[in-house]
């Protein structure tokens, strides 16, 4: 598929998603309302929704030769969330960093190896220049580990994602090609 995947870290792999990764993806994160809280557009209702965003991220990773990838446990194989960057065409040209995981995986480092990883792919061999990323003001782990990557936090967008049917606020951050 691409010569970029898989992206191998210490504990990490980070591959193409697959349709048949949807159905554990919604049993353990799209469908947990825990973990989905601070995600745009929320839970994730049924599989099938699952399998619906799984095909859009792999259209989107054919197109861009970069999406939601897959991240699996390197010691056990499991799927254990996703992360990556992904283009939103209907906000403009930028190029978002994101990752959500498991809550068996929370706590571990996850999110920063994985963000860590994907940011050597984009300043590397996507030769992006600029990515960024949106937290919500409450997610304190989140923007810990946008710091951690040399991420710069550059406003509050009001108004800026519909979560849960409610339009939150969120911080923006930017990191640029070092």
């Amino acid at each position: 598929m691409s010569r970029l995947l898989p992206i191998l870290t210490e504990r990490l792999e980070l591959r193409a998603l697959r349709l048949e990764d949807a159905a554990p993806l919604f049993h353990h994160v799209y469908g947990d309302p825990e973990v989905m809280r601070w995600v745009a557009g929320g839970t994730l209702p049924d599989v099938a929704a699952s399998e619906a965003a799984v095909q859009r991220f792999m259209a989107h990773q054919r197109a861009h030769g970069y999406s939601w990838w897959a991240v699996l446990e390197r010691a056990t194989g499991e799927l254990v969330g996703d992360a990556g960057l992904y283009s939103y065409e209907d906000r403009g040209p930028l190029v978002e960093l994101g990752y959500t995981f498991a809550r068996r995986a929370w706590g571990k480092g996850y999110a920063t190896e994985a963000a860590t990883a994907t940011l050597d792919a984009a300043f590397g061999p996507l030769g992006l220049d600029r990515v960024t990323a949106v937290v919500r003001p409450e997610n304190g782990a989140s923007q810990r580990v946008l710091e951690k990557n040399g991420f710069e936090r550059i406003g509050l967008a009001r108004r800026y994602l519909r979560i849960a049917g409610e339009w939150r606020d969120h911080w923006l951050y930017q990191r640029t090609v070092d």
